[in-house]
């Protein structure tokens, strides 16, 4: 789940800079963090332990941000 997360955190930054997709105004959906959150709620689904994955993708989504942007 760990490598998940951060699967996670990379897919989103993709999905933001890359694909462009910071231009459109839908708020979960224009930030890498936001939508890290959204993509490890999907992608590292455990029950009671999704809020805790989605927080350390968005976490991962901080770090990837301040290293590559």
């Amino acid at each position: 789940m760990f490598l998940n997360a951060i699967l996670s955190a990379c897919l989103a930054w993709v999905w933001i800079y890359p694909l462009g997709m910071y231009r459109f105004k839908w708020k979960p959906f224009n930030c890498e963090v936001c939508m890290s959150g959204w993509i490890a709620c999907v992608y590292c689904w455990d029950q009671w332990h999704t809020p805790l994955w989605m927080a350390g993708a968005m976490v991962f989504s901080r770090v990837i941000n301040k290293f590559v942007g």
